[in-house]
């Protein structure tokens, strides 16, 4: 007799596998595509949209997104989200009605069933249900989007049905499948951290309620029995019966304190703990800066040791002495002479020890802000280096300068990031302001999130402080010292270059007055600066917020020219944003064109004029110039010699320094190198190597050694001096004196 149970249908297990990769494909291909078709379609440049400062607003408000998602969300490749990020744009961001937003939230349903299957089989009753829900719901979407969609999903649906599956052609989809699953378990976790934490915060705000309940019942009790007391008082009159009610009062009124107590001290009892977790979490904070804490404690002690103690009284304060000294009788006056003049020169040395803090100061800044970035481990691009420098004083309250730049300036990180080309063209940025806080604001990325995020750090804290330009152009150098190698593309090394947004109104912060020498002093040095930057082909852009012709702005004339750059207005930021791009362009089209000569500038201006990107009639003038001569526009063409008879690094040994060899030395590797009795003479810098010269070698040949590269030092400083041969020239290192 036959079992009354029931059996699952005699099916191959590659069939229900085959049912399973059908529904996936359905999904993932079909799926897919209709959810980005019906993306393009309600926002048609997801790349603009994507970009858009209300979206991310609403983007970072839905807290629904894990740190792999915001990575794919910032290239803005619509080829690139999957069923998880395209369902949770559109119904995050987009105005959906409730009936559109079932039909996305049900695909995305079928997609996480899809994934937290057991076998990887489905039946035939299983797959034919599944399958008509599936496409119901993908036909309904594209209808919203236009009939002709849906025509044609109906009949991707229909030849996909039809379709043969053959399981192991079909692998991708169940990696897919896998990656799907793993996001969706982060999501899911992420969630539920959430919902934790939501929890344990309504539980608090429970308890503290509970609390306040439990008081106001004590506080009606207490009133009742007050009401009861003055009723009885009244109604008794013997002595005796007073005591024993007053007694019977006493003994309620002590247990109701009594449980008012121990309701309070429980409540203090959790308050108490949930104080123990905080200052638990507040020392793993404490461990963290404990590093910075002792920097800064050495720093402070160094001070005080160096700082004389003239330094304690302000110059106010010495006039005003020197104002009651006048007023003093003759006697005193004649004591307190003396040492009037010894006063003076104490007071400049004063000043003089004040500007050696601020530079130690300085150096130590910048020394730390490098560790900082190697310790942030930032992602870079393949690409050249630009420094903003942004005028963040008080200067900039007036005529709303501090709200254009900052509008600018997006404006040209936005320019920038849209010019650039993976792999080939990737800016970084780093964004320093001087101000209340001067220092190096974002170090060198080419992340667009974390530029708009310290933009809006800078828009949030506003306008304020002196405008110290000349520490802000050291944070600048410091800032560019962290990328040690420069950049090299079809035989030229590009050097980062800095962009100053300012009203050119700046000042001297060590001279309180807003006197001409003030500014003039805070110009000088600014000049002096910039010829540094120039030394090592760094590029500074000026763009004024100020009126043409005005001092402040001539004066921004004068600082570009010092540093090989020039004004640009705001209305031509489009000239910073495409900067490199030209220059890129222009080194390819001569790695290309070699032996392209100046004279044939129309052939130049035609070919640049049929690429794919547009460039105007200033672009082709500007890279024919570069073609023709690169060394005028502050780029060195690169060759072996590239490093010799410079001394660029101000941390490296500057020519002529007398080396022999040092700690790390490599005898198996050197040994061939030196011929004389083993000391030479740094004869160029490059990336923390120097090159060296050996004495007696006659090959005017030179080595490059490490000197700081990973900590390794194979050569150390001597004090040997050199003399040169009779009968020969000077060579570097020699010292000479005037007859």
């Amino acid at each position: 007799m036959a079992s009354a149970s029931r059996t699952r249908p005699n099916l191959q297990p590659n069939v229900e596998l085959g049912f399973y990769c059908r529904i996936a494909k359905l999904l993932l291909s079909v799926g897919t595509h209709t959810l980005r078709q019906q993306l393009v379609h309600i926002v048609g440049d997801v790349g603009a949209f994507i970009r858009d400062e209300q979206v991310i607003k609403k983007l970072k408000a839905a807290k629904c997104f894990s740190a792999y998602q915001w990575k794919i969300i910032a290239t803005a490749d619509v080829d690139e989200f999957d069923i998880t990020l395209l369902s949770a744009l559109l119904l995050n961001v987009c105005n959906l009605s409730d009936g559109h937003k079932k039909y996305i939230r049900d695909i995305r349903q079928h997609r996480n069933d899809l994934c937290h299957s057991h076998d990887a089989c489905i039946t035939k009753a299983g797959f034919d249900t599944k399958w008509k829900n599936v496409s119901d719901t993908l036909c309904n979407i594209a209808q919203l989007c236009c009939p002709a969609f849906r025509d044609e999903i109906e009949k991707e649906i229909t030849d996909l049905k039809s379709a043969p599956i053959d399981v192991s052609r079909d692998q991708h989809h169940f990696q897919v499948l896998l990656e799907h699953c793993l996001i969706e378990r982060d999501f899911q976790h992420g969630i539920l951290t959430q919902q934790t934490e939501a929890n344990t915060k309504l539980q608090q705000l429970i308890n503290h309620l509970s609390l306040l309940e439990k008081r106001q019942e004590a506080r009606q009790t207490i009133q009742i029995l007050k009401e009861v007391n003055d009723v009885m008082i009244k109604c008794v009159q013997s002595n005796e019966d007073k005591s024993a009610i007053c007694s019977l009062l006493m003994e309620d009124m002590n247990g109701i304190i009594d449980n008012h107590l121990s309701s309070l001290q429980k409540g203090i009892q959790a308050e108490l703990q949930s104080i123990s977790k905080s200052v638990a979490g507040a020392t793993d904070l404490i461990q963290e800066n404990g590093q910075d804490l002792k920097r800064m404690e050495m720093k402070l002690d160094k001070l005080s040791q160096n700082k004389p103690v003239v330094n304690l009284i302000d110059d106010a304060f010495l006039d005003m002495v020197a104002d009651g000294i006048k007023k003093f009788p003759g006697k005193i006056v004649q004591k307190l002479t003396p040492n009037k003049d010894v006063t003076k020169p104490n007071i400049k040395a004063d000043e003089k020890k004040k500007s050696e803090l601020k530079e130690e100061y300085l150096k130590q800044h910048s020394h730390d802000e490098q560790i900082k970035c190697v310790e942030l481990d930032l992602a870079r691009g393949v690409g050249p280096d630009t420094v903003l420098l942004l005028d963040a004083s008080c200067n900039m309250k007036r005529d709303g300068n501090f709200a254009n730049m900052m509008t600018l300036t997006r404006q040209i990180i936005q320019g920038i990031f849209e010019e650039s080309v993976p792999e080939v063209l990737e800016e970084n940025i780093a964004i320093v302001t001087f101000g209340r806080l001067t220092t190096i604001r974002q170090h060198l990325t080419n992340d667009q999130y974390n530029w708009m995020t310290c933009l809006e750090g800078i828009e949030n804290s506003g306008p304020d402080g002196p405008a110290d330009l000349c520490k802000g152009i050291r944070m600048c150098e410091a800032a560019i010292q962290v990328n040690k190698k420069t950049l090299q593309k079809h035989g030229l090394r590009i050097s980062p270059r800095v962009i100053l947004i300012t009203d050119g109104n700046i000042s001297d912060p060590s001279d309180p007055s807003e006197s001409f020498q003030n500014r003039e002093n805070a110009r000088q040095q600014a000049y002096r600066l910039m010829d540094a930057l120039a030394r090592n082909n760094h590029k500074v852009f000026c763009v004024p917020l100020c009126g043409h012709g005005s001092p402040s702005y001539k004066f921004l004339e004068k600082l570009a020219h010092r540093a090989s750059g020039s004004v640009i207005r705001p209305d031509e930021k489009q000239y910073i944003t495409r900067y490199h791009r030209k220059i890129f362009w222009a080194l390819l089209f001569e790695s290309h064109h070699p032996g392209i000569q100046v004279s044939e500038s129309s052939y130049i201006a035609d070919i640049l004029k049929q690429s794919k990107l547009p460039f105007t009639d200033e672009e082709v003038e500007d890279m024919e110039e570069i073609i023709a001569n690169p060394d005028v526009l502050g780029y060195a063409r690169s060759s072996p010699k590239i490093g010799r008879y410079t001394d660029p690094h101000d941390d490296l040994p500057p020519l002529g320094t007398r080396v022999v060899q040092g700690k790390h030395w490599r005898e198996d590797e050197f040994k061939e190198h030196h011929c004389g009795p083993g000391t030479g003479t740094v004869i160029g810098q490059d990336d923390e190597s120097v090159w060296v010269e050996w004495d007696g070698c006659e090959d005017d040949t030179h080595y490059k050694y490490k000197y700081g590269l990973n900590k390794f030092f194979e050569v150390r400083v001597h004090d040997r001096p050199r003399t040169p041969e009779e009968g020969k020239a000077f060579l570097v290192g020699c010292c000479v004196t005037s007859k």
